[in-house]
């Protein structure tokens, strides 16, 4: 009786560790494809372009959902802003305070369109395009505070 118990949990532990396992493998996949994904960028003339750097990265995991999640925030010292960016494909390994020029269109929540590019500025970063949501953290809570 405790062998078979014992098997079982066993086995149940085994099962998990296997599903987790190929549940990262998976999700790596995904994030490998989605940053392999070719951006193509055309400038516009309502699109603003403005040099920051990384303040800060956090980079999560959705095991049951296969996804990587990516958001920088990216402080702009001219203006003083910060704008928060999920990453939405392109190249995804933009380090802390590294520098990066944001371009975004204007109009922050009350834009439809949330569509920015991050690209890199130094080493071997240079040039890499990231297609990301680009929001102003100033208004996400403007109006999160309206509610």
């Amino acid at each position: 009786m405790k062998k078979r118990n014992l098997f079982i949990i066993l086995m149940s532990c085994l099962v998990l560790i296997g599903y987790f396992g190929w549940s990262y493998y998976i999700t790596e996949y995904e994030a490998t494809k989605k940053e392999n994904s070719k951006i193509s960028y055309i400038p516009e003339s309502s699109q603003v372009r403005e040099i920051g750097y990384i303040q800060d990265f956090r980079i999560t995991r959705s095991l049951i959902k296969h996804e990587k999640e990516i958001i920088w925030w990216v402080k702009i010292p001219s203006t003083n802003k910060l704008y928060s960016c999920s990453w939405e494909g392109g190249f995804a390994d933009y380090e802390k305070d590294e520098g990066v020029e944001l371009i975004h269109l204007p109009g922050g929540t009350d834009s439809e369109v949330w569509d920015g590019y991050i690209i890199g500025l130094h080493g071997n970063h240079k040039g890499k395009l990231t297609l990301v949501w680009a929001l102003d953290v100033d208004d996400i809570l403007y109006d999160i505070n309206e509610d």
